[in-house]
């Protein structure tokens, strides 16, 4: 991905994330959401599309993007 596309986010809508990732109680998704709390949006959007192909695969609904 180039570099010139990302958005830049407010720190505080990322520390924001950051508060309610922290109160995730499964583990391995709350380490995959403090990961991807940090991107740009558009890795955060190619994410939804990766999660989204995984569950596809896993024969499991898929879920709209709210980002």
């Amino acid at each position: 991905m180039d570099s010139e596309r990302f958005t830049y986010v407010q720190p505080e809508v990322v520390d924001a994330d950051g508060t309610l990732v922290s109160r995730l109680n499964d583990g391995p998704l709350r380490q995959l959401a403090r990961n991807a709390a940090d991107l740009s949006l558009e890795a955060q959007q190619y994410l939804v599309l990766v999660a989204n192909r995984l569950r596809m695969d896993e024969g499991l609904p898929l879920r709209a993007s709210e980002i």
